[in-house]
């Protein structure tokens, strides 16, 4: 080990920190390739660059971008390179923030740790070698120690760490886009649990995803704000007097006649049955419970392009809403047939469902998130028929009581008389259909008798404010 080596602190690693670490660096992940591409610059370098010593400083990195490991109090055979590496990361402002942004997050720590190391494998070679120079200097009787940084490793640091802020931002927006909850970091007990990492890996290097995702995210924003509607008997506000028989909201003075007793009372008595009490009117919010949801959405050859992004996007919202207040969904990609449908139970448990039957579940798929990424991934293409939908949407639930029915299309087809009278008896019983068309969809005949409200999607404005408006109205 050189003098500069033993003046350059390292880190104590953990043993949980090293089980987080080696959970996601196992084959196939990005972090385990990174570590492999840094070791490759040191492949025929003289001294301990071995893959061991380079597990060792990917496990470093990860753990300071996990937690705050303490400085370890000896050095053994690291390398200089190492401790140079560290030494110049802290003196980013960006290193501390993105240090911030991935703290007590496992998945998002080795998120960022492997497009740092991934990023700077290459100077990180540079550093050994002007290392292995200095040792070999020092052997022949020159002056030993080793060369401050560069100016070029400093600058690949910055850009590896802002590109490593982006990555973890998109990753957790990803995350949130497919699970409500899944981009906050889990609990102590969960973090073992590499999955969330896999998801990333999975689908956060296909821009669509994002893109869609992210138009599901304003669908959900929107649809939020419209989710609690007003109700004059939600008990939250006090706004009037009135006249009832609730003693829960009776004013003080009724209460008084009533334990007054005599004439008083009988006068008190007299005013409950006849409703005429006076009592606080109450105002307030209040969420309204509502049955499933089906969403039947139209991917034939018309949809090709922005109209299936926003179809998509409408899919995974719609997954993400029902899972926040507990409502089965049922989502079906038809064109003349059903070419996919999944469910998602209350409890976030997603099937896959036969085409033929909505009411015979196929395999488990996993989570919400699994769900999601199911609806992204849906092909497009082929013609299109309502009557097979619509008796499929009818089988899948919407004949339950307060069901709502989202219709997604560009409403070139027809459905036949017994399936429209089935849906007509459905919305009897308090169904919903909302449709959201394009391609001038909402002026066929058979859209504005199958929905009860209709948003051009290519119509100029907000559509997804106007989806908002239907799916909470």
């Amino acid at each position: 080990m050189t003098a500069a080596a033993a003046a350059v602190p390292g880190y104590e690693v953990t043993t949980w920190q090293a089980i987080l670490h080696d959970a996601r660096a196992r084959a196939g992940s990005t972090l385990a390739a990174a570590e492999r591409e840094v070791c490759a610059q040191r492949d025929g370098a003289d001294g301990p660059d071995t893959l061991g010593v380079v597990d060792a400083f990917g496990r470093e990195v990860f753990a300071r971008l996990y937690d705050d490991p303490p400085a370890a109090d000896e050095q053994g055979d690291r390398p200089t390179w190492a401790g140079q590496a560290h030494a110049a990361l802290d003196a980013l402002p960006e290193w501390d923030a993105l240090r911030a942004s991935t703290n007590g997050d496992p998945d998002l720590a080795a998120h960022a740790a492997a497009r740092v190391l991934r990023a700077v494998a290459p100077e990180i070679g540079r550093l050994a070698d002007a290392e292995r120079e200095a040792a070999e200097r020092a052997a022949k009787g020159g002056l030993p120690g080793l060369p401050g940084i560069g100016d070029a490793i400093r600058a690949a640091l910055r850009r590896a760490v802002r590109g490593a802020a982006g990555a973890v931002d998109d990753a957790r927006e990803l995350l949130e886009g497919l699970a409500p909850g899944l981009g906050t970091r889990p609990d102590a007990q969960d973090q073992e649990d590499a999955t969330r990492l896999a998801l990333i890996e999975r689908v956060g290097s296909d821009p669509s995803v994002l893109r869609v995702l992210r138009l599901a995210g304003r669908v959900r924003r929107l649809a939020a704000e419209r989710r609690k509607v007003r109700d004059e008997h939600a008990r939250q506000e006090v706004v009037d007097v009135e006249r009832g028989a609730d003693l829960a909201r009776a004013l003080p003075a009724g209460l008084a006649r009533l334990r007054a007793g005599g004439p008083m009372r009988l006068l008190a008595l007299r005013d409950i049955v006849e409703r005429s009490l006076p009592q606080y009117r109450l105002d307030g919010k209040e969420t309204l419970g509502r049955g499933p949801i089906v969403v039947l959405v139209d991917v034939s050859g018309s949809m090709q392009g922005q109209p299936a992004d926003w179809a998509r996007a409408l899919a995974v919202a719609t997954i993400g809403q029902a899972a926040r207040e507990r409502r089965r969904v049922t989502v079906a990609f038809f064109t003349e047939r059903i070419e996919a449908a999944i469910r998602v139970d209350v409890d976030g448990t997603a099937y896959e469902v036969d085409r033929a039957d909505a009411r015979r579940l196929g395999r488990k798929l996993g989570g919400i998130a699994q769900a999601s990424i199911a609806c992204i991934r849906q092909g497009v293409g082929g013609g299109t028929d309502f009557t097979g939908p619509l008796q499929y949407a009818l089988d899948a639930g919407i004949t339950e009581d307060r069901a709502d029915l989202v219709f997604v299309t560009d409403g070139q087809a027809d459905a036949d008389a017994d399936t429209m009278a089935a849906l007509h008896d459905a919305k009897s019983r308090g169904l919903r259909v909302f449709g959201l068309t394009v391609n001038g969809g909402s002026v066929a005949r058979s859209i504005a008798a199958i929905c009860d409200e209709v948003v051009d999607l290519d119509r100029p404005g907000d559509p997804g404010a106007a989806i908002a408006r239907g799916m909470h109205r």
